[in-house]
């Protein structure tokens, strides 16, 4: 009789993956967007084009991704809504699974003086955590049947001696932020330069559509 079956600790690497996307990158991002001398202007001004607040869907992607907790309160809790640039903002976020690959997104809404600058400092942020790097550097991708750009790229996080590999993409307008990325507990160090940034961004730019409502 050979030996008995491996288990297999995918479950486990999933979670801990979660808890390092939320609190190593993406909050990061969305916490150093308030601080002085992030880069942008501090006077309010009217966004041009639609405006958009942000929700948090039970499932994503055409329900392939499914909630398993919305971390909202938790994000909100740790920005000030209002400075350098960021006027009246909320802060919505959610963590979701498809079997093995762990989901998270997270975003603001409000009244953002220079969206370019927001997504910088966003990235700049998650950049800055001890262990993070970005192997791929971030550019732009424009999502299938969309015409609307997100910028993508492929950070790592070295997390007790595992260098877990990170895709991202982000957007932002004059009145939303989100940054969505996402891990596979079962490959978490996949080589960075093989991950499929321009599916990754199709993926985002269904997200995009999923979690943001026009505001009356």
């Amino acid at each position: 009789m050979g030996p008995p079956p491996r288990k297999s600790n995918a479950g486990k690497v999933v979670g801990i993956v979660i808890g390092v996307v939320v609190g190593c990158f993406l909050v990061g991002g969305v916490v150093r967007e308030f601080l002085p001398g992030a880069g942008a202007s501090h006077s309010s001004t009217v966004p041009s084009g639609p405006r958009y607040t942000l929700t948090v869907p039970k499932t994503l992607d055409n329900g392939t991704y499914r909630l398993a907790q919305d971390i909202s309160d938790t994000i909100d809790r740790q920005i000030p809504h209002d400075g350098n640039g960021m006027h009246g903002m909320k802060a919505v976020g959610g963590q979701y699974t498809r079997g093995t690959k762990s989901l998270t997104y997270t975003g603001l809404y409000g009244t953002i003086d220079d969206p370019d600058q927001a997504l910088d400092n966003s990235i700049k942020g998650m950049n800055e955590g001890e262990g993070a790097a970005q192997p791929v550097p971030d550019r732009e991708f424009t999502p299938e049947g969309d015409d609307t750009p997100v910028t993508c790229g492929v950070m790592t996080k070295d997390q007790a001696g595992t260098v877990m590999t990170v895709p991202f993409c982000g957007w932002a307008d004059g009145s939303h932020e989100v940054s969505v990325m996402e891990v596979d507990g079962a490959d978490p160090e996949a080589d960075p330069a093989s991950v499929d940034l321009q599916a990754f961004a199709d993926k985002a730019g269904r997200i995009r559509d999923e979690v943001r409502v026009e505001a009356g």
